[in-house]
């Protein structure tokens, strides 16, 4: 797995999912994807990406129903939709507990979308809402949303250690 640098010189965005640095481009995106299958298939998780046509079919779903800027790098800073903010400034039970909160409500099935401070296209995940945790906190940090295929709450984890829930 990839470590991020201390501090980012000359970095310059080369494709959705590709950051150079320095000179020396990186797939975060792609490490990343590759580490989740290593947890869903370690662990027998009933997970998978969704194609990407169909990825991109629900992101622009989503992002219509909250009025999400998919040309924004930060794409939770966009939503004009009334949420609920919880910080937990890295600790991993608050974060859990909190998450778990909020997606109580969402269908069995969950969207998980890997943002990681890559500009949009990003990868699709549909994985049991029980199973979203594990996944997740098996990875080193990274952003994302959750939705389920009601499409009327959306739970975003930011660079900031927030979850924001937001409903309709």
């Amino acid at each position: 797995m990839s470590t991020f640098p201390l501090f980012y010189t000359h970095v310059r965005v080369t494709s959705p999912a590709r950051i150079n640095v320095g000179g020396i481009e990186n797939n975060f995106m792609e490490e990343l994807r590759q580490d989740i299958m290593t947890t869903i298939n370690s662990r027998g998780i009933n997970a998978l990406f969704v194609e990407a046509n169909d990825a991109e079919r629900l992101i622009q779903q989503i992002a219509t129903i909250f009025d999400l800027k998919l040309n924004r790098l930060f794409v939770w800073e966009t939503s004009k939709a009334q949420g609920v903010l919880m910080a937990y400034d890295g600790s991993t039970d608050i974060w859990e507990g909190q998450l778990l909160a909020f997606i109580s409500d969402f269908q069995s099935e969950v969207f998980l979308v890997l943002t990681n401070e890559a500009y949009y296209p990003w990868p699709v995940l549909k994985c049991k809402k029980e199973e979203v945790v594990t996944i997740i906190s098996e990875q080193f940090f990274f952003e994302y949303f959750i939705f389920d295929s009601t499409m009327n709450k959306i739970v975003f984890d930011t660079h900031q250690n927030m979850l924001q829930r937001y409903s309709i």
